[in-house]
C-alpha cells in the first residue's frame, strides 16, 4: 500500500517515511506541502494519507481527497489531542499525536491495511 506523508517538521515526516517503508507491505512517499499533496492524489491516489493538522488548510486538503479519491484513508497528524474529536467527524480513518513513535504507528499501520480487523479487535477490548 501507497502511504503519502505531508508534515512541515522534515524530522517527523523522515521518522514516518523510515517506519512506514521498514514494513515490506508500504511505500511512503513524501511531500513538503498540501498543494503537491492534493495534486499528487488526483493523479496516482494512494492508499493512505498521513498529513500534519495546519488549520483550515488541512481542512481544504480532506475535502479535496474525499473528493478525488474516496477509497483513500486519511490520517491526521496533531499536537492537540482536543482536535481528535473535531477531525474524526470529517470521516477520517486514523488520528496521531505527535510527536509520533513507531509503535503507535505500527498499529497505525495495521488499522489501514485491516480495518474490519481493527475494529473487531477495539470492539473486543472495548467490552
Amino acid at each position: 500500500m501507497q502511504i503519502y506523508v505531508m508534515d512541515r517538521d522534515y524530522e517527523v515526516m523522515k521518522k514516518l517515511e523510515v517506519w512506514i517503508n521498514g514494513n515490506a507491505k508500504f511505500e511512503a512517499k513524501c511531500f513538503t506541502g498540501l498543494q503537491a499533496l492534493t495534486e499528487a492524489v488526483k493523479r496516482e491516489p494512494p492508499g493512505a494519507v498521513i498529513l500534519d493538522f495546519d488549520g483550515q488548510n488541512s481542512y481544504s486538503a480532506v475535502r479535496t481527497i474525499q473528493r478525488e479519491s474516496p477509497q483513500t484513508q486519511i490520517v491526521m497528524l496533531s499536537e492537540n489531542k482536543n482536535k481528535a474529536v473535531e477531525l474524526f467527524e470529517l470521516g477520517l480513518s486514523g488520528f496521531l499525536m505527535k510527536p509520533p513513535d513507531e509503535e503507535k504507528v505500527s498499529e497505525l499501520l495495521f488499522r489501514l491495511q485491516h480495518p474490519i480487523l481493527a475494529k473487531l479487535k477495539t470492539n473486543k477490548e472495548g467490552t
